[in-house]
C-alpha cells in the first residue's frame, strides 16, 4: 500500500523546471495546482486564521480565498453505502442477501433469526424445482454444447445452476461444481427489484433464459416439477431431447468431365 506518514518534511520546495525558484505564499491561492516531486496538489480551502492573515498582510482578495468543492470520491461513497447496508441500519431496505458466513457467525454469537420470509419456508420447506438446461456455445471459437441442472428453490425464489453429471459427452473442459451459486437470477444482468428476477412462472420447457449473458435452453424437468406446474394450472410441454446431434457436413464426390486425355 501507500507509505503512511509525512509526504514532505518542513523544507523549501523548488518549482518544477527551475533550480533556484521556490514556492511562495502567493502560489498557494485557492484553485492553484502545485507540482511537488511529480505529484500534483490542488489547493481547495484554508482555515480561518490563514484567510485573515493573507487578506490583511498580503493583499489577497476574497476570490483568492473562496473555497471550492472537493471532487467526489465514488469509491469511498460506494464503500460507505456498503457499510451502511452491512451494519443493518433500521428502516433501510437492503435489496441484497446477507453473506451466508455472516449469518452463521451472528447465529453462533446468539443473534436470533429474522422472521422475514419465514412464511414461504414453512409452506414449501426444502421443495425445489429441477430443470435440465443446455448452453449452445458453438458460435464461439472452440465452443461446444454444455449441460447443466437448474434448481429453483421455492422457499426464497432463488436459483442454483450446477454442471450436469449424467452426460456422456467428454468435451475436455475443466469440471467445476457450480455455474451459479444459490441467489436470485436477474433477467437482464442487473436487478433493482424482485420483479426484475426470474420466478418459477418464467421457467418452462423450450424457454430460453439469460444467465449473465449465457443464453440457456430449458429442455427437461423432473416429475415433481411437472406436478407443481399442473397443480397451479400450468401445462408444460413434453421433454425435449437432452443430447443434441451435431450435423456433419455432407461431402459429395463429383467426377470431373472428360478432358480428352487418357
Amino acid at each position: 500500500g501507500i507509505v503512511q506518514g509525512k509526504f514532505l518534511r518542513r523544507s523549501k520546495v523548488v518549482k518544477p523546471g527551475t533550480s533556484s525558484c521556490h514556492y511562495g505564499i502567493d502560489d498557494l491561492k485557492i484553485g492553484n495546482t502545485l507540482d511537488i516531486y511529480c505529484r500534483s496538489f490542488r489547493v481547495v480551502n484554508c482555515n480561518e486564521s490563514t484567510r485573515r492573515y493573507v487578506l490583511e498582510h498580503h493583499g489577497w482578495c476574497m476570490h483568492d480565498v473562496q473555497p471550492i468543492p472537493l471532487p467526489r470520491d465514488h469509491f469511498a461513497e460506494m464503500n460507505r453505502a456498503k457499510m451502511i447496508r452491512e451494519s443493518g441500519v433500521p428502516g433501510l431496505d437492503r435489496k441484497r442477501k446477507m453473506n451466508d458466513l455472516k449469518v452463521v457467525m451472528e447465529s453462533q454469537l446468539g443473534k436470533q433469526s429474522s422472521m422475514t420470509d419465514r412464511g414461504m419456508f414453512l409452506e414449501h420447506g426444502t421443495d425445489a424445482l429441477c430443470f435440465h438446461v443446455t448452453w449452445d456455445d458453438r458460435s464461439r471459437l472452440y465452443g461446444n454444447i454444455q449441460y447443466f441442472r437448474l434448481i429453483y428453490h421455492l422457499a426464497d425464489d432463488t436459483i442454483e445452476i450446477a454442471r450436469a453429471s449424467n452426460t456422456t459427452t467428454r468435451d475436455g473442459t475443466v469440471t467445476f461444481p457450480k455455474l451459479l451459486k444459490r441467489s436470485k437470477l436477474p433477467k437482464s444482468g442487473q436487478a433493482f427489484d424482485d420483479s426484475d428476477c426470474y420466478s418459477w412462472k418464467d421457467l418452462a420447457i423450450g424457454q430460453i433464459i439469460n444467465v449473465f449473458g449465457r443464453m440457456m435452453l430449458i429442455v427437461k424437468c423432473d416429475r415433481f416439477t411437472r406436478d407443481h406446474y399442473e397443480s397451479n394450472g400450468i401445462h408444460l410441454r413434453e421433454d425435449m431431447p437432452l443430447e443434441v446431434e451435431d450435423k456433419k457436413a455432407e461431402i459429395k464426390r463429383v467426377v470431373p468431365p472428360y478432358n480428352g486425355f487418357g
